[in-house]
């Protein structure tokens, strides 16, 4: 017969500190799970299309997506949606829905836009004006 197999007798303060842990696993657990769960949520909601466009715009689907940071900062999520794929995307009729991460006025927004088009060259100054006046209205 052989000897009984001893353990090393643990004090019940190391047994409590052992089970304190322990029990402290889910709560952890949870809330990594709830923070996943915020996030995904976020996204989702980012990079959905416009409600006030669902019915109106049969047949678009999402073509691409991304987000502009600055210095790490993010400033919006962006969505072209699009009845073509690839390069034909914005030939035809399309979406492009823009989630803005900070606050941001409708008149700021307006006038941010068309110094950005300016910059770019895109139109002369008359065309930028009419621009100008049917982004305000939206």
């Amino acid at each position: 017969m052989s000897a009984p197999i001893r353990f090393p007798a643990r004090s019940p303060r190391s047994l409590r500190r052992s089970f304190e842990r322990f029990a402290r696993l889910p709560r952890a657990l949870g809330a990594v799970l709830a923070c996943c769960m915020l996030l995904a949520l976020e996204t989702v909601h980012a990079l959905g299309l416009p409600p006030q466009l669902v019915a109106s715009t049969v047949g678009l689907r999402e073509v691409g997506r991304g987000e502009l940071r600055w210095l790490g900062f993010k400033l919006y999520d962006a969505a072209l949606w699009a009845r073509a794929p690839g390069e034909q995307a914005t030939a035809d009729e399309h979406v492009l829905s823009i989630r803005y991460a900070r606050a941001v006025t409708s008149a700021r927004l307006v006038e941010l836009s068309l110094d950005e088009m300016r910059r770019l060259g895109l139109a002369d100054e008359p065309t930028l004006a009419r621009w100008g006046e049917a982004l305000a209205a939206a």
